[in-house]
């Protein structure tokens, strides 16, 4: 099970990210307990990008040092309240001015920074014998400033994970084209970075299932 976290507990690091609601560390790590009782594996999943970072409030801006102690703070505590997962999922996507063009205040790193900033959570991961998991997109490629600096920047034991919000069969070559995201998944793989595939159903919530057959 993959469970995002955001403000849904109450950190200990940083209790004043805590909102109606959030549940206190004790109940979490019983009900983290009840579900491994069940057979579940867990892998917890925070969200750093400035486009989805709302849940850290007045934390949330890249590029300071209350950002970057705040980060390392909540990514150190997590790793330890699920006991040293296999995964943690840092989240990462959206970094760009179109998908904040409706927030008050817009953040995005240079390439350069971006890189040093997501390596330096990777440390911690890699400290803990945790795999670091971001996602991936041709459009995230470019936000670390395109193929070489991202081959340079980011090592091989970061697992990615490419959108895919289409029906398999609309991935499929069209007008010689292959759609972006399907083509990268192939060059990710040329490049030796282990992916975890993603499928999701979110384009169609409202379509029958019928039109799935």
């Amino acid at each position: 099970l993959l469970l995002e976290l955001a403000e849904g507990i109450v950190y200990e690091c940083h209790p004043e990210l805590a909102i109606e609601g959030s549940m206190p560390r004790d109940e979490f790590k019983e009900e983290l307990a009840r579900l491994r009782e069940m057979g579940f594996s867990l892998i917890p999943m925070l969200d750093f990008s400035p486009a989805r970072n709302a849940w850290m409030q007045g934390l949330g801006y890249v590029g300071t040092k209350r950002y970057d102690d705040a980060c390392e703070a909540i990514l150190r505590e997590v790793i330890e309240l699920f006991d040293r997962p296999e995964y943690v999922h840092l989240g990462y996507e959206d970094e760009s001015f179109a998908m904040q063009e409706d927030n008050a205040v817009i953040n995005k790193r240079m390439p350069e920074k971006r890189i040093e900033d997501v390596n330096r959570l990777f440390d911690i991961c890699r400290e803990y014998g945790v795999k670091p998991w971001i996602w991936m997109s041709d459009k995230i490629l470019e936000s670390y400033g395109g193929e070489e600096m991202f081959r340079q920047g980011i090592a091989t034991d970061v697992t990615l994970t490419s959108f895919a919000f289409k029906r398999v069969q609309e991935y499929h070559i069209k007008e010689n084209r292959a759609d972006p995201s399907m083509m990268l998944v192939k060059t990710l793989d040329e490049w030796g970075y282990p992916q975890i595939p993603m499928a999701s159903t979110w384009l169609y919530d409202a379509v029958p299932m019928q039109a799935f057959s």
